[in-house]
């Protein structure tokens, strides 16, 4: 990436901060960049035991509830989750648990 499309992408994203409908955009651009398939914002809610998705882009609405009902089957890890994720921190699904786990399930 460079320090021009780091420059853009920030400003792109104190825009969504203050207009959310401009988030699809950001993240857009920030997948590209990135070259990732699916981008998007998940809320884990620890002591609800779930998550929410937020904004995602390249992900089709009825693939993003199978998503979330996906995650909501990993209970017993929630527990682990609070103590390896920071608020705002850009996480890899590979960081909270492996591809093994995931795909058992």
């Amino acid at each position: 990436m460079t320090e021009s499309q780091m420059s853009r992408l920030i400003v792109k994203a104190y825009e969504a901060a203050v207009e959310p409908a401009l988030w699809p955009s950001f993240l857009t651009q920030y997948s590209d960049l990135v070259k990732a398939g699916v981008c998007g914002f998940q809320i884990h809610k620890f002591n609800e035991h779930r998550s929410d998705t937020l904004s995602f882009v390249r992900l089709p609405l009825e693939l993003r509830k199978s998503y979330q009902e996906h995650y909501t089957k990993f209970k017993s890890l929630a527990r682990e989750w609070p103590k390896t994720l920071c608020p705002g921190a850009h996480v890899a699904e590979s960081r909270i648990m492996s591809a093994r786990v995931i795909s058992a399930v």
